[in-house]
């Protein structure tokens, strides 16, 4: 059955607040805090709630399954997306991370993340790993201001004969109804724009790695 937006927005923000519990522990840096409180807010005013609770659960779906997928545009920005598990780069500035008690420690002066050298943490010992590329979140909800703006997602081909039943089915619907349109019958390559996401069947092999976007 379908859930009203109220029950989605709810159901997303939980979704991002106990990813970010999970990733950064039950005190995040009050920096972490307030890039997803600004970022929240911006996905609001673009209304892209049910864009981005659709993302999540279908992505979680392809990643149970084992399914690869590219997401394509400047997504990778976005703190939220990266929570969810969407995107695949740490859009933070460059810091230290502990994963056992999920403290960071900015490293201001480099300039990328993957460039900090490892170390240990001084709580608990435990080895830190460089992390964050500094990729700002503006860039990625900036397009609602001007004109439409959709999520390119590409997905396994294998998809195709699934997909439109998979979406029908699925508890949440897009404002808009599922449109399917043929791209090119010669590269025989599906579209399917499910709200303001494009769901590409494309060939991509189907292998026991985790879910990957053209960012990663």
């Amino acid at each position: 059955a379908g859930m009203s937006d109220c029950d989605i927005q709810e159901r997303l923000y939980f979704r991002i607040m106990d990813a970010l519990y999970k990733k950064y522990g039950n005190s995040p840096d009050e920096q972490i805090v307030k890039r997803i409180e600004a970022e929240w807010k911006a996905i609001k005013q673009a209304s892209f709630i049910k864009e981005i609770a659709f993302l999540d659960e279908f992505t979680s779906w392809l990643r149970k399954e084992k399914y690869p997928y590219l997401l394509l545009d400047e997504s990778a920005g976005s703190i939220i997306l990266y929570l969810l598990q969407i995107t695949v780069p740490n859009p933070l500035p460059p810091h230290l991370y502990c994963e056992q008690c999920h403290r960071v420690q900015w490293m201001p002066e480099f300039v990328d993340g993957f460039d900090v050298p490892s170390d240990y943490c001084d709580a608990d010992g435990s080895k830190r790993h460089g992390n964050g590329h500094d990729l700002a979140w503006q860039f990625v909800w900036k397009s609602y201001e001007a004109f439409d703006f959709n999520f390119f997602l590409l997905i396994p081909f294998e998809l195709d004969d699934c997909l439109q039943e998979f979406l029908e089915m699925h508890w949440l619907k897009p404002a808009d109804p599922i449109d399917i349109n043929m791209w090119s019958e010669d590269a025989d390559i599906r579209g399917i724009l499910w709200g303001r996401i494009e769901l590409c069947c494309f060939w991509l092999m189907k292998d026991s790695s985790y879910g990957i976007t053209l960012d990663s």
